[in-house]
């Protein structure tokens, strides 16, 4: 009888280790899918109990389905997903701050900003970053402890269970998902949802789902670093087909100017009410175009769309083009790439393949700055770049240069953009060092920098127009073009920034100016005229491509002046806008 009491026992403990043993492998599953329930439960795109649940469900049996595999040591599973249990504050805080998760835009954007930029991109956030690195702490211990007391070996046919479950779940969602639910229109006509149709929303789901998600983005991040580094020697042994419309004996110079982060509606020149453009206001000849929308609201998706014959559509094979730098290289001009944001490391990136092409790319952060010793000298201006251009112009032996200028405009912090004498609008940012990006309680302090780094903007632009215009009898020109614009708390949505999952009109609708010198206008009078009468249209910042050859007079294979403004052929044409995470939206409909 002793003897049987004893089995009992022995056999109520070892279900009792069991299923302590499944409670541990539960927890440790929940703990990797924290940000899933987050997002789920802050995310914008999911509003029905049902679908929430339904994707929750989907994220746990991506987790689950593997540990069939794994029946002889389910503990090796949970530790090879131990660097992910890492990730897991760090994924809930952008989850927290952009109601998305970390996705393939937002990787280019972390790993393509350099120390200076993360500071400053940071400032205010200090509690919060002790914060998400106690969290990190608290998180792996619990993982390991939970890791500790799991039994190395488990049920075979449990998991075989819960493994078969998940996959017929996953099926099933396959199957019944509705495109339409995700945002996806269906391939074919006739509202036939396809197998492609199908692979693309289980493709979605996955990207969104943790950890499988952020692992698929590291993969295709990987992926595109590899494709660009190709570039530059494809590009050397491009054959560009293209040819001068006119010989042109005068010294030729254009620049272009890239802006960051201004909108339309905080120039005074497009009717605000603040005096933020004092200078393009009264410059004579400038023509000012009132509907401009940028391709992308970050500098890493737009500056490609601007410089390359590209759209939104064919992003992802974008770098297989040349952009404009090589075309005007190819035709004997000298062509000069001038930046004020630092060169922090040697990694292809969408905009230093660009810069690349050109015959000389020149940082200022690698000049040497008039006061190293003073602590704003860390932040050169954009005005720095004016010495270089004057260097390039006294020194150059070329009569043909093409010059393109990518500034800091009103990238945040804004206070940082401009010099003291330039802090009109007050109470501003500078000198405070607590304040918050998404604060909204600072948000007339945000607001009062932000209109001064435009004035200094009008200023930096003004000053380029001199520095060309002092140049006698040359044709030239300077075209200016924000990236993108801004959100400033407009609205009860209370966005800020620009990296915002969703894109507003201001961040959409950019400024754009273009100067044309006197022997310009007498050289090319349709071309002049054809920018006058096209400065009210409705232009995409993918047009600056065709807008620039065809001002340069530049002819080539796949020519297509109905997306040049300087042709009377323009015709406006649909605008989209490629967001952060690699989505298209219409930019007319916003």
């Amino acid at each position: 009888m002793q003897h049987r009491y004893s089995i009992i026992v022995i056999v109520v403990l070892s279900k009792q280790g069991a299923l302590r043993n499944y409670l541990y492998i539960i927890v440790a599953v929940l703990l990797i899918s924290a940000p899933n329930i987050l997002y789920l439960s802050t995310g914008q795109e999911i509003h029905s109990y049902a679908r929430k649940i339904g994707s929750f469900f989907f994220s746990i049996s991506l987790i689950i389905l593997p540990t069939v595999f794994f029946s002889k040591n389910i503990k090796l599973y949970f530790i090879v997903l131990f660097p992910f249990i890492l990730l897991v504050p760090i994924n809930m805080f952008f989850i927290y701050t952009y109601k998305y998760p970390i996705h393939i835009g937002l990787l280019g954007v972390l790993l393509e900003t350099n120390l200076r930029e993360a500071t400053e991109f940071f400032s205010g956030y200090k509690i919060i970053l002790i914060a998400i690195i106690f969290l990190v702490v608290v998180y792996s211990t619990i993982y390991i402890i939970l890791i500790k007391k799991m039994c190395k070996q488990v049920n075979i046919k449990i998991l075989w269970i819960f493994s078969i479950f998940s996959f017929l779940y996953l099926i099933i969602t396959f199957f019944i998902s509705n495109p339409k639910n995700m945002k996806l229109a269906p391939l074919t006509d006739n509202n036939i949802v396809t197998m492609q149709d199908r692979l693309k929303i289980l493709q979605k789901r996955v990207l969104k789902s943790y950890p499988y998600g952020i692992t698929l983005n590291i993969v295709q991040y990987i992926n595109n670093a590899i494709y660009l580094r190709k570039h530059h020697d494809l590009m050397k042994n491009t054959v560009i087909h293209s040819y001068r419309n006119t010989t042109i004996e005068e010294k030729e110079i254009y620049i272009f100017i890239i802006g960051e982060s201004a909108r339309y509606d905080h120039f005074s020149i497009n009717g605000y009410f603040r005096n933020t453009s004092p200078r393009l206001q009264t410059r004579e000849g400038l023509i000012n175009f009132t509907n401009v929308c940028s391709p992308a609201p970050n500098t890493h998706l737009a500056i490609p769309l601007l410089l390359l014959n590209s759209s939104p559509q064919d992003f992802n094979t974008i770098y297989d083009k040349p952009s404009v730098i090589t075309y005007f290289k190819k035709l004997g001009f000298q062509t000069y790439w001038i930046s004020n944001y630092t060169e922090f490391n040697k990694l292809d990136t969408p905009i230093t393949v660009i810069a690349n092409e050109a015959d000389s790319v020149i940082y200022l952060s690698n000049l040497q700055h008039k006061d190293e010793e003073d602590e704003e000298s860390q932040y050169r201006y954009d005005e720095d770049i004016l010495p270089v251009i004057s260097k390039i112009l006294s020194e150059s032996a070329s009569d043909k240069l093409f010059i393109v200028l990518q500034t800091m405009g009103s990238h945040y912090r804004y206070d940082l953009r401009y010099p003291p004498q330039f802090d009109i609008f007050k109470p501003s940012m500078r000198g405070r060092k607590d304040l918050r990006l998404y604060d909204i309680s600072s948000k007339e302090i945000k607001i009062n920098s932000y209109d001064n780094s435009i004035v200094y903007t009008d200023y930096f632009i003004d000053l380029v127009i001199d520095k060309l215009s002092s140049y006698k009898n040359i044709i030239g020109s300077v075209i200016y073009i924000s990236d993108h614009g801004q959100d400033l708390f407009d609205d009860e949505r209370n966005l800020f920034f620009h990296a915002n999952k969703e894109i507003t009109r201001h961040v959409a609708h950019v400024p754009m100016f273009i100067w044309l010198s006197n022997t310009y206008k007498v050289k090319f009078p349709q071309k002049t005229a054809a920018a006058l009468q096209n400065r009210t249209k409705k232009i995409s910042g993918t047009s600056i491509f065709h807008t620039i050859i065809d001002m340069a007079d530049i002819t080539y294979g796949g020519e297509n002046l109905t997306k040049s403004i300087f042709s009377f052929s323009f015709q406006p044409y649909k605008r989209e806008i490629l967001t952060i995470d690699h989505k298209i939206i219409d930019c007319n409909v916003l």
